[in-house]
């Protein structure tokens, strides 16, 4: 699976210029696009993994990596996979600890175009800013449930049909993780 690791010598990375791959053993492959392009790449089952620019990653650091990368495939994990795996978790953690505050200026960003008034643009900023960002502004989007809605909506019943038509809606899609059109 792997041969012999550590063909390459840092000097050989360093004065690589001809395109080409060029085999460092254990899967593990410097990439020279050109004179000033050079990249590591992991090599497994016909795919082609990349582990970083050859100007920020070290020839030992990438040899680190492409063990890391054996390790996992010798457990049956796919190293691409893995990746996104953790990405889209960090993606969904970061999702989780956004305010309540910040989803509303998404929101507003987002949304601002269609609005045919610049009124309507004054309207949710006046209306979040005095009746709901007091209470619930500064909470994650993920702490907030009925309960906090019910507190807030219980401070201000004139309130109530406008908070519960613009702030929920915000929770509610906050909740579905990846929105595309802001929080």
């Amino acid at each position: 699976m792997t041969g012999h690791v550590g063909k390459l010598t840092a000097l050989q990375v360093a004065r690589a210029k001809r395109p080409g791959l060029y085999n460092d053993g254990g899967n593990l492959y410097l990439q020279v696009e050109s004179a000033t392009a050079r990249s590591w790449i992991f090599r497994y089952g016909g795919r082609y993994m990349g582990l970083g620019s050859a100007h920020a990653v070290s020839l030992q650091e990438a040899r680190e990596l492409a063990h890391e990368m054996r390790r996992l495939r010798l457990q049956g994990i796919d190293p691409i996979e893995a990746k996104r795996t953790k990405q889209t978790q960090r993606r969904l953690e970061a999702a989780k600890a956004i305010t309540f505050k910040q989803c509303v200026a998404d929101y507003i960003d987002a949304h601002r175009a269609g609005w045919k008034h610049a009124k309507h643009l004054e309207q949710w900023r006046n209306s979040m800013a005095q009746h709901v960002m007091p209470v619930i502004g500064d909470l994650t989007v993920q702490a907030i449930d009925t309960t906090a809605m019910h507190r807030r909506s219980r401070r201000s019943r004139d309130f109530e049909h406008r908070f519960r038509g613009r702030a929920a809606s915000r929770i509610q899609a906050r909740h579905q993780v990846g929105q595309p059109d802001g929080c």
